[in-house]
């Protein structure tokens, strides 16, 4: 049981107090498509595939507000700094110029193949960050709460396909951070700011008994580390809902619960599962714009 509002925005679905609806996720159209469209060679492809989800990104949404378009609902950025605050203070006795740091999800291909699959972001870090771009980072300091994001160095081919990059100052206008660095300028960060303690995410899912992966760069080797704050604190963050939250959650149950009644009405005797997995999957993705779903259709 569980809900997952994937998007740029938040994800839920890990929470055992989110319970008693099928959730739905939010989703732009992605790298996949864009590259089977246009019949883009491997290379190509891959370097869509990592950095497809920006563009989609800039034409959406030009403020700090993930919309999209329609009558989907407007959520504003403002909510992931007030999560990051929340987060902030339900940490215990933290070292004094310290440092949060955090890794996001990456570009993962089937096997061996130059086939990508869709990406979903880690969900601890877009609950902080509002992020979907792959293989990104992001530091807080504390106890001055700054926030500063790291992304991929985007290939001056990206342009060709995809149109021009943002510099990083639009970025972390629209993300609401304080500043966006490249991935590559995580060395040179560490060594500057030099933290003391550097509080990672990791411990143990108590849903799926997994555990999450501390974030790894060759910038933080022999830094101090700790996996426990942080896993404490997101967690006590994440089971107690603020109103932007529970906005979204009755926007997703609204859309879930129409899909449902929708399978319902084209029910017929004889009719496949997957039939009705294909209504409901149409309904969330063309009047909800949630393109994945939490779960798996058990229908």
């Amino acid at each position: 049981a569980g809900l997952e509002m994937r998007s740029f925005v938040i994800s839920l679905a890990s929470l055992s107090t989110v319970s008693s609806f099928r959730g739905i996720s939010l989703l732009p159209f992605g790298s996949q498509q864009y590259a089977a469209r246009h019949r883009l060679d491997s290379s190509r492809r891959r370097s869509v595939a990592r950095f497809g989800s920006l563009r989609t990104f800039i034409t959406e949404t030009q403020s700090a507000t993930f919309w999209q378009g329609g009558s989907t609902l407007k959520i504003s950025r403002e909510l992931h700094v007030e999560n990051r605050a929340n987060v902030l203070s339900r940490m215990k006795d933290p070292v004094d110029n310290s440092m949060i740091f955090m890794a996001g999800g990456t570009q993962q291909h089937r096997a061996d193949t130059d086939h990508e699959i869709l990406f979903r972001q880690e969900s601890n870090f877009l609950y902080l960050f509002g992020v979907n771009l792959p293989d990104c980072y992001a530091a807080i300091s504390i106890p001055s709460g700054k926030t500063t994001l790291f992304v991929p160095r985007l290939p001056e081919s990206y342009k060709v396909w995809m149109g021009e990059i943002p510099p990083n100052s639009q970025l972390a206008s629209q993300y609401l951070v304080d500043e966006v660095k490249y991935v590559d300028e995580i060395n040179g960060f560490m060594q500057t700011h030099n933290p003391t303690v550097l509080y990672l995410y990791g411990g143990m899912n108590t849903d799926s008994g997994s555990f999450g992966q501390p974030a790894r760069h060759p910038g933080v080797e022999g830094l101090r580390a700790d996996t426990g704050l942080l896993h404490a604190a997101l967690y006590e963050a994440r089971a107690v809902k603020s109103p932007r939250e529970i906005d979204i959650m009755r926007y997703a149950n609204k859309v879930s619960s129409e899909a449902h009644v929708e399978v319902m009405r084209a029910a017929r005797p004889g009719m496949m599962e997957y039939e009705l997995e294909a209504i409901f999957h149409h309904h969330v993705h063309r009047r909800g714009g949630m393109r994945l779903l939490a779960y798996t259709a058990i229908c």
